[in-house]
Order: C-alpha cells, then structure tokens, then sequence
C-alpha cells in the first residue's frame, strides 16, 4: 500500500511572495493522486489481485463469473472468499429477531439459545407445559406445581399439529424418561419409558433381584438340593427351606416354586418382606436330592 504520508498537504512552510504553504495547485494535485492510491486500496476491482495487499483489503476479483467479493485476512498471508458480487442479501438479514425464548412471531429469525437451539436448553421457570405445548424445541422446567413430570426436567416438546401433541421428558435426578401425549386437546398423564438406568438387577448370594421404575420387583433363586421322604400324612415333604430375598419388599410377596418329578412339586409358605419358607412334595419317598427353583413377585416401593 503507497505512504499516505507522501499526500499530505504543506500548510506551514513559507513561500515566496509572503505565502505560506503549497500552492492550491499543488495541494490539489496531492489530493487527487490520494484519492488514486486510496481507491486502488479500497474499490480494487481486476482480473488481478492488488499488488500490495494490506490486512482486511477487499478487492473485487473478475477474474472468474459470477466476480467474486475477497477480502485479505489478519494476517495478511491469502484472500478469503465472501460472496459473489451482486447477490441480495436474503430476507433475513432485513428480518426482526425473535425476542424471547418462545417467541413464534412468523417471520421473525431465531436467535441462538431461543427454543433451546444451538445453546442450552431454555429455562422457563413456573412455565405451564399445558399451554406452551404448541412450541416446538428443547426447554427446561425447574421443579413446581406446574411440571407434568413431577419434578425439574428437561423437555424436547414435539409441537405437533391441531389438538394432538407429545412432549419428552428426562428427569435426571431419577434418571427417568417419560413421555406424554395430548389427544384431541386433552393432556394423558406422562408415563415412563424402561431403560437399563432405571431397569436395575442386583444379584447376591441370596439370588437375584429385578426392579422397575413403577415399583414392581422379581426375585429369582436355586434352594439347596433337598430330598422328600417325610411322611405328611399320604404325602411326602422334604424339610422347610428358609429362602432369604435378594432384597426386600414393602409387603409380603406372592411366591413360586418348581421342583421334583413328574409325581413331585414345591410351595412356598410364611412370606414377609424378607423371607419365605419352602418344600418339595412327592406322592411317594423320593430318597433323590433335586434344587428347588423359586421366585417373588411384589413391589419395593
């Protein structure tokens, strides 16, 4: 780029005849040849990049179709393509943009973060989900009276179309996800949706435990081999086997049990939160050992 320095005009030195300063001929001169150099810099338009580029120079290059705008980077090492020469700008960049998180103002362009986009989901503390069900995107409600979730979760809201909608909601403290719907205008209640963080299985040396998030419990275990030749009357029992569960219920489980013959079988009797009692039967002695096979049904919570 030319010194600028070399245009400035002389205001201050004497001249013959009294004057001070360059002539006004000489002056203008100056600041014709800057306006040159200064356009060269500012509106270089060429088949040809300028020949002494600065940082951040634009220089409109012709040499391909559609001319293409380029401008030099920082480090004034290369051209960057911007955009080819007289494209119009689109309809957004003369658009309002959206001044809340759930602003559906048609037309109005998204800024980042509104509707959870490109940013964190949009916290709306106290938000009833009931009423801004009809906006889509990714938001998240702190615990309150009027979460469908029951406590703070984050929602994907689906929209959805005329009186029929979904929502998606993870609660993370419980690590629960749970969906819900509205069908013809009405709101279901959420229910919840399985998976191996709120599926758990415990096994110890009592057995194994299954639990489910609404509560439900399955314990299964192998009882010691055990024969039947106590005689109960015209029957034949093994003694009672104690089978402790794997973990406990809030009530006395329903239980089952399987072993034996074809002639023989097991119950379970005396269940408590913790524990059940369990025999073989035979309709004749059976002097063989065979396991007993059991299992609980109930719920923890």
């Amino acid at each position: 780029m030319a010194d600028l320095d070399l245009y400035k005009v002389d205001l201050n030195t004497p001249q013959p005849g009294g004057r001070v300063g360059e002539s006004p001929r000489a002056a203008f001169t100056k600041y014709n040849d800057a306006l040159d150099a200064l356009r060269s810099v500012v509106e270089h338009v060429g088949a040809s990049a300028p020949p002494n580029p600065v940082a951040y120079m634009q220089w409109l290059d012709t040499s391909v179709s559609p001319a293409m705008i380029r401008r030099r980077n920082a480090a004034n090492t290369d051209w960057v393509a911007i955009m080819p020469a007289l494209q119009a700008l689109g309809t957004a960049a003369f658009a309002n943009l959206t001044t809340s998180v759930t602003d559906t103002t048609a037309g109005r362009v998204i800024r980042v973060g509104d509707f959870g986009i490109g940013g964190r989901a949009a916290v709306i503390p106290g938000a009833n989900f009931d009423t801004i069900s009809a906006v889509a995107g990714f938001f998240g409600i702190p615990a309150n009276a009027n979460s469908p979730f029951g406590a703070s979760a984050n929602v994907v809201n689906f929209g959805g179309f005329n009186d029929y909608e979904a929502q998606l909601g993870i609660v993370l403290a419980q690590k629960i996800a749970m969906i819900r719907q509205k069908i013809g205008g009405v709101w279901a209640d959420p229910y919840e949706l399985f998976h191996t963080a709120n599926c758990t299985v415990t096994g110890n040396a009592n057995g194994v435990s299954y639990r489910f998030p609404n509560g439900l419990q399955i314990c299964f275990s192998v009882l010691p081999a055990v024969v039947a030749t106590t005689a109960q009357g015209a029957l034949f029992a093994s003694l009672n086997q104690t089978w402790d569960f794997p973990q406990s219920f809030i009530a006395a489980p329903a239980t089952s049990a399987v072993s034996g013959t074809i002639n023989g079988w097991a119950n379970g009797t005396g269940q408590t939160t913790t524990s059940a009692n369990f025999r073989r039967w035979s309709i004749t002695s059976h002097n063989v050992e065979m396991p007993i096979l059991v299992s609980a049904t109930g719920r923890y919570k």
